[in-house]
């Protein structure tokens, strides 16, 4: 059952305002080391092997002092969730200063289309992808 367009905009500044508050810390707290030295995977925590979005906080803080390359090479995650998080906030604020409802109906567009089962697929197999790459990456 798909959200309603309140709970999904809640939703989206929610994480979007966890998102800023995550990498601020870990930016001004490391400044140039491209975040804290701090696991907090579960995964990682306990099998000492990186997940899929291990190294994503670390991408954004790179992404954020331009260092582009250097952000990819520490997961690719990092440029995917800042795209992710400033174009939502600011098709939010389109819609908001336009009356529109553009990103709730794009958002049924995509939860109530009879391929959501293959995007969901390729959405997890992009991840488990970047998951085996950065595992190889660390040994």
């Amino acid at each position: 059952m798909p959200l309603s367009r309140q709970r999904l905009t809640a939703l989206s500044l929610t994480l979007s305002l966890l998102t800023y508050a995550w990498v601020g810390l870990n930016w001004l707290l490391a400044g140039r080391d491209h975040g804290l030295d701090l696991t907090i995977c579960p995964i990682r925590l306990a099998t000492d092997v990186p997940c899929a979005s291990c190294g994503t906080t670390r991408a954004i803080c790179a992404l954020a002092e331009g260092q582009w390359l250097e952000s990819l090479a520490l997961n690719p995650l990092g440029l995917v969730i800042v795209v992710a998080t400033i174009t939502s906030n600011l098709w939010l604020a389109y819609d908001a200063l336009t009356g529109r409802q553009s990103y709730y109906q794009s958002y049924l567009r995509v939860a109530l289309s009879p391929r959501r089962r293959y995007i969901a697929l390729a959405f997890c197999t992009l991840l488990f992808i970047n998951g085996l790459w950065n595992i190889l990456k660390a040994h």
